[in-house]
């Protein structure tokens, strides 16, 4: 289903900042400053700054797009990759829009049987099967005259002996069978997710209810009328739309992409020493080592059979890989299933594109302008990525550095985090639910965290320099017991807490040897930030940003910054809006350098 998202009523065009011909719109603004998490510095409080921190990171953001853009980045495979899949998911949702979300209708008699099931709770017992045959067979003997007290002792039930049953809580069809019983009185067969049931009614529960939850009420009747109404017209649309289209796989290839997803499963699984309870993911770089099993040939060859244009096996590893793959076990029959759905879930994707694009919903303006958001983030990121690619340290450097650890002449401030790693957006997303319910994050690290340590310490780091990183960077200026996240990293999506922080310390007890490495790493990553700064500065003066700090000043914010995904029509779900972690120290140097202009 397509969860909302929150949207203003209407557009504001009113331009923020503005760099070459790339601009932060006020409505952009508004809108990823109130979906972004965004860490609370102790010695920036008020909310202009906070403003004007978040906008100096955007700048930033369009500064580099800009660049990346003029140097042909956006060409790319990297790129192409990346936002054919993201256009394909957005052209996806307007026609979800069109045809499912726009032909919704809630007849005010759904919302009144709703309002009258919540005020009841029906108690049931109930013989379940997991063969249709065998439920049948239990059906017809009841209707014979058989007992039901009887058949349950003979069924063996696999669930409790009672379940009681409120709204919203089964599946509409199922409820309905359900409330329309008297005591005594029982369903005929019905589906169900832990199989074919026969429920009985044992007795009718009136539920007492609070004036206080009438907002509560009203909610829930009105989420479940409006998913249950949404499910009606997308079934119509599903069962129109692809009963007259038939497409077919190359049976062979699919054999083989399958046998090899099972051994990139089996050497992932050995490699990162994943339990046998915890999923194994394959990420884009895991998938696309399908493409080493075959021929430059085999790869041009169709792989799925669209009467026109037919897409190739090298088209469909690389738009696959995109999604990721997860698995329970690394065993040939479950991989099967769950690639035979991927398979026939991507065909499906690719009939509902084709059919957006035809109807020529990609120039949608609301399409446009979220597409282009999300391409100067995608560009922006490629190009600082090559910065820390070029940021080499000799070894004289880090001795030299070291020589000022011992002297505690570095300068550098220390902090210690507690981390949850995850390459899932659906994990981070539990562990965020889950902090706002007071769980400790340690706990969380254990049970989420791809670190391997991460058992064993609860997530806990030692103290690192604040110049280590991303992560180093934004805890600078974050108090201590502040959480931060999700931070999209090259290794995955990081939430963390602040647990201490400490000044430049002056103890060093180990020799240059055992610190050489963590060393050069600190100083690598802090000369490409440094980089990146003057970089940016540089960027600025060459495409004249201008920042309208008045617009900003009158720019009213919900200032409760937080994390939002977005579900997407017929599937898939990404943040609301992208990411952009904190990067505004570069604002102090172009100030300086526009006032030492003549």
């Amino acid at each position: 289903m397509l969860c909302p998202v929150l949207l203003r009523a209407q557009s504001n065009d009113e331009v923020l900042a503005k760099a070459g011909d790339k601009t932060v719109t006020k409505e952009e603004f508004l809108e990823r400053f109130e979906m972004t998490p965004w860490p609370r510095a102790p010695k920036k409080v008020t909310p202009e700054d906070l403003k004007k921190d978040f906008l100096y990171t955007l700048a930033a953001e369009k500064l580099w797009a800009a660049k990346a853009h003029e140097m042909g980045l956006d060409t790319s495979k990297a790129i192409k990759m990346a936002f054919s899949s993201l256009e394909k998911m957005y052209v996806r949702d307007a026609l979800w829009q069109v045809e499912i979300k726009q032909k919704t209708v809630i007849p005010e008699s759904e919302e009144a049987k709703g309002y009258l099931r919540t005020r009841f709770a029906y108690k049931t017992d109930y013989l379940i099967s997991g063969s249709e045959e065998a439920i049948k067979q239990m059906y017809d003997s009841l209707r014979s005259g058989s007992s039901f007290d009887t058949m349950l002792k003979k069924n063996g039930s696999k669930g409790p002996d009672t379940l009681t049953v409120s709204y919203g809580m089964m599946e509409e069809a199922v409820e309905d069978e359900i409330y329309n019983l008297m005591v005594g009185q029982y369903t005929p067969p019905v589906f169900t997710p832990n199989g074919w049931c026969i429920f009985r009614l044992r007795d009718i529960v009136e539920l007492r209810q609070n004036p206080k939850d009438q907002e509560k009420v009203a909610q829930l009747v009105k989420k479940i009328t409006n998913e249950r109404a949404t499910a009606r017209v997308y079934q119509q649309f599903f069962r129109n739309f692809f009963s007259s289209q038939k497409v077919t796989v190359d049976s062979k290839i699919f054999k083989k992409l399958a046998d090899n997803l099972v051994r990139l499963a089996k050497e992932k699984k050995d490699t990162d020493s994943i339990p046998d309870s915890s999923s194994i993911t394959l990420q884009p770089p895991d998938i696309l080592r399908l493409e080493e099993a075959f021929s430059p040939e085999v790869l041009k060859t169709n792989f799925v059979q669209f009467e026109k244009n037919p897409v190739s096996l090298k088209q469909f590893i690389e738009e696959f890989a995109m999604e990721g793959f997860s698995t329970l076990a690394p065993e040939a029959r479950g991989v099967y299933s769950i690639f035979n759905r991927v398979v026939r879930k991507y065909i499906e994707n690719e009939m509902l594109t084709r059919e957006a694009f035809k109807r020529g919903l990609q120039n949608l303006p609301e399409v446009k302008k979220s597409l282009d958001m999300w391409k100067d983030n995608y560009l922006s990121q490629l190009l600082r990525s090559t910065f820390k690619d070029s940021s080499d340290v000799s070894e004289a450097e880090a001795l030299q550095y070291y020589h000022k650890m011992q002297q505690g002449s570095t300068g550098s401030a220390s902090v210690k985090i507690v981390e949850v790693l995850t390459d899932s957006l659906e994990v981070a997303e539990k562990v965020l639910d889950a902090i706002k319910k007071d769980t400790d994050i340690h706990e969380l690290a254990r049970m989420y965290s791809k670190r391997e340590d991460a058992k064993r310490t609860g997530g806990e780091t030692d103290f690192f320099s604040v110049n280590e990183g991303e992560i180093g960077h934004i805890a600078a200026n974050m108090a201590i017991g502040d959480i931060y996240g999700p931070l999209k990293l090259p290794e995955g999506y990081s939430i963390f807490k602040v647990i201490g922080k400490k000044e430049d310390s002056t103890h060093i007890d180990k020799p240059f040897s055992e610190l050489k490495e963590s060393i050069k790493k600190e100083l690598s990553t802090e000369k490409a930030y440094n980089s990146a700064v003057k970089y940016t500065v540089k960027l600025a003066a060459e495409y004249g940003l201008k920042i309208d700090e008045k617009a900003l000043e009158s720019t009213q914010v919900i200032n409760i910054p937080m994390f939002t995904f977005r579900y997407m029509g017929f599937g898939g779900k990404l943040p609301a809006v992208p990411l952009s972690a904190p990067f505004f120290d570069w604002v102090s140097p172009w100030m300086e350098y526009k006032s030492d202009l003549p």
